[in-house]
């Protein structure tokens, strides 16, 4: 997988878990994550993210259980 690709799905995974995750060293921007936030959560209201973002700050109802 490219270094890009890898990228793009680590910025979508902090994005869909923006809610859950509130350390910002993950996030890279020069601004204030907030405004992200906001962003983030009215899109998730209009329907725009297909996944939709996390809303459980329980890791154990996001992780599937080992076969």
């Amino acid at each position: 997988m490219s270094d890009r690709r890898v990228i793009l799905l680590q910025s979508k995974a902090y994005l869909l878990m923006i809610n859950v995750i509130h350390n910002d060293e993950f996030l890279v921007m020069k601004r204030s994550p907030e405004p992200l936030r906001k962003t983030a959560n009215i899109l998730d209201k209009l329907g725009f993210l297909q996944s939709g973002l996390l809303k459980s700050k329980n890791i154990q109802y996001i992780v599937q259980q080992p076969k």
